[in-house]
């Protein structure tokens, strides 16, 4: 089974988008911090999102 998804790679840097490269975009920068317009994440003033990753479970913990 095939899917017609875009890769993570085709998204914008700038506007977050899918479908354009950085250098082609038209588009307003938007902060993928807290998703305003205006600025980039970098120098976002509001609290920085903490995305948690689970590397491993062990069995009992799957369950």
């Amino acid at each position: 089974m095939s899917y017609d998804c875009p890769r993570k790679g085709d998204m914008c840097k700038n506007c977050g988008k899918l479908g354009h490269k950085t250098e082609a975009c038209r588009g307003k920068v938007v902060c993928f911090n807290c998703g305003e317009e205006g600025h980039k994440s970098p120098i976002c003033k509001k609290p920085k999102k903490v995305m948690g990753k689970v590397f491993a479970l062990s069995g009992e913990d799957a369950s």
